[in-house]
């Protein structure tokens, strides 16, 4: 499994996220492996605006029938102080499947201060394996990150790659350049 999440801060304090959701299946049909069947729900920011959800790869019926198919095959709620898109990701043996939630935050961020931290939580669920997370973020011309190295200053571009082995939390700190 992997999570990559591409984000963009722009001037004016919006917030536009992507995260996308690569399950590989590396089993066989051979007894008791199978179509895994899985119910995803990714929880956003409750200011979260759901601009799309896009299924790139897989099959997204409830427990791969299509006899379930519903109108729409994600669903969007709050819960917990959170706004959760949830949907299935049913992969094939030898297959994988993908899925991208795009949502925007507006005014997100306040930038008429002289410095701000953007934080990502990312909660491992229970009883999965580790799984990689990529993270691509464009932040305001006029800033500069105060705890990252190797970020791309002339295309103001952040790239973080870890291997999530249980919760985490980042923490990006920018001040005025």
């Amino acid at each position: 499994e992997a999570v990559t999440q591409n984000i963009e801060i722009s001037g004016n304090g919006n917030v536009n996220e992507k995260v996308t959701i690569l399950r590989k299946h590396n089993g066989s049909y051979e007894w008791p492996d199978g179509v895994n069947n899985n119910f995803l729900k990714v929880f956003l920011p409750l200011s979260s605006k759901i601009d799309s959800v896009n299924f790139l790869a897989g099959n997204n019926f409830p427990k791969s029938d299509p006899s379930l198919k519903t109108d729409n095959q994600y669903k969007v709620e709050a819960e917990s102080g959170k706004q959760t898109v949830s949907f299935w990701q049913n992969t094939k043996p030898g297959d994988e499947s993908s899925t991208a939630v795009d949502y925007t935050r507006s005014s997100a961020i306040n930038m008429a201060n002289q410095d701000f931290e953007y934080q990502i939580t990312i909660q491992k669920q229970p009883g999965i394996e580790n799984f990689d997370w990529n993270l691509y973020l464009v932040y305001p011309e006029g800033w500069k990150p105060q705890n990252v190295e190797g970020f791309d200053a002339d295309n103001r571009r952040i790239y973080l790659h870890q291997t999530i082995s249980t919760d985490s939390v980042f923490r990006l700190r920018f001040i005025r350049d």
